[in-house]
């Protein structure tokens, strides 16, 4: 009994001196802990977009490696040089296509790793193994780059209807009011007001209580609630169909803008700003104006600067007292004091009946008119510092070339300031063209829709 004990004894001995416990848990560690892409020719470890890594992407162990922000339009998915890491690797294989590659790198030199065709629709694969070289793990990689360019921006007619609406005007005025389009239009002996939806299908409502001799072009909105001035009367809508009337002076001529919560208005031969008190609905003078700020035909855009953040006027270019076109820009942070932005060089020619808005971080300008009629070369401009300078639109961003060449175009962003809508306008011969067109720039329109 005590032989065979001996030899159980040395045998259990022999077959634990058989079993490796000098792997660690460390050691067994197959993940990938970064990962990160750059193109061919680059030897730079800067990135921009983040990776995300999924280390049980399928409950199996199996890993899910994609980047969450697309890259460039421009970037060539196809010549691609990745940045793996782990804490604990051994060796790395990437499988791409029919190809298989050893994988190295020592966290220094860039330009020897292997370029990889990342734009296949069959995900690159990476296998990685441990320090024990017996665990391992398979990682499938997706690299997204963006298929549009994100700088383009679409433009297109919206043909629903062939007109926005059957009448004859002789006046427009557009906005976006209670999360539609609202047009006004003066068709001489009447106002009258369509809605949409979409921009593609307009739909006539009544109009209750608007005064006919109003001049549309001064409709304004303050706290949800839209604001007219027509003969000694203040005019307010909740609906925009249905007006309601309160007494006031005639100390202005029309309502110019909304600045900062408040309403102001101009007396054009006094050429005297007024602040409107809503409650009591009294006009109190603001300043006076200089004698070469425009009293007709001026295009106004209000908005919050993203620069400072608090709320801009511009009242761009129209036509001064004595009848004079102006190229001027004014601009007022308060309505008291004002600025002429206009400089020497990059700057337009005197126009009127232009439409100006601010979109993606920019002022634009579209449309207007001079002495010789219809601007048909600098009538798409831009300012990407806020009035200071003025450029012609790129290309990527120029109007599609069947738009017909217009002033008084009439311009509203949707409450997303994602979508440009442009409508109607004059032509050469006067007459109103009675469209409608959207724009959007691709890489804002991808924030409210799916990207590609």
């Amino acid at each position: 009994m005590k032989k065979y004990f001996v030899i159980l004894t040395i045998l259990a001995a022999a077959l634990t001196s058989c079993v490796d416990t000098s792997a660690t848990a460390e050691d067994k560690n197959a993940n990938i802990t970064s990962f990160n892409v750059i193109s061919a020719t680059s030897t730079s470890l800067e990135y921009s977009v983040a990776f995300t890594i999924n280390h049980d992407a399928d409950g199996n162990g199996y890993g899910e490696i994609h980047n969450t922000d697309s890259l460039s339009y421009t970037t060539k998915l196809d010549s691609l040089r990745p940045i793996i890491l782990g804490s604990a690797l051994s060796s790395i294989v990437i499988m791409s296509g029919k190809d298989t590659v050893a994988y190295q790198y020592d966290g220094s030199t860039v330009t020897s790793l292997p370029v990889i065709d990342f734009s296949d629709s069959i995900p690159v694969k990476i296998v990685t193994t441990a320090k024990d070289k017996k665990t391992t793990k398979t990682y499938s990689i997706n690299v997204r780059g963006h298929k549009n360019d994100p700088n383009l921006y679409v433009w297109k007619g919206l043909t629903s209807q062939l007109q926005v609406y059957p009448d004859n005007a002789v006046g427009e005025k557009l906005l976006f009011f209670n999360d539609k389009l609202n047009l006004y239009i003066n068709t001489g002996s009447a106002v009258k007001l369509y809605t949409s939806d979409n921009g593609s299908v307009w739909t006539e409502n009544t109009l209750v209580g608007f005064p006919n001799s109003a001049d549309i072009k001064y409709i304004v909105e303050l706290s949800s609630k839209l604001y007219v001035f027509d003969n000694n009367s203040v005019y307010i809508s909740s609906d925009g169909a249905n007006w309601d009337q309160h007494g006031s002076s005639n100390t202005v001529d029309n309502m110019l803008f909304v600045l900062n919560e408040k309403i102001y208005g101009i007396n054009n031969n006094e050429l005297k700003l007024y602040e409107l008190d809503t409650t009591s609905f009294v006009w109190s003078q603001k300043t006076t104006l200089s004698s070469t700020f425009p009293v007709s035909g001026a295009g106004i855009c209000v908005d919050t600067s993203v620069t400072a953040g608090n709320q801009r006027a511009f009242v761009v270019g129209g036509e001064d007292l004595n009848g004079n076109l102006l190229n001027s820009v004014w601009s007022t942070e308060n309505g008291s004091y004002w600025a002429n932005l206009a400089i020497t060089g990059n700057w337009f020619s005197v126009r009127s009946g232009v439409a100006v808005f601010q979109y993606d971080n920019h002022l634009m300008m579209i449309g207007g008119k001079d002495a010789s009629g219809v601007l048909t070369d600098d009538f798409q401009l831009y300012s990407p510092d806020f009035g200071l300078s003025w450029k012609a639109l790129l290309e990527n961003m120029r109007i599609n070339s069947l738009y017909v060449n217009r002033y008084n175009a009439q311009v509203a962003l949707d409450k997303d300031k994602v979508k440009i809508y442009l409508v109607g306008g004059q032509t050469s011969s006067s007459t109103f063209v009675k469209d409608c067109w959207l724009g959007m720039k691709n890489e804002l329109a991808w924030t409210i829709q799916p990207s590609n």
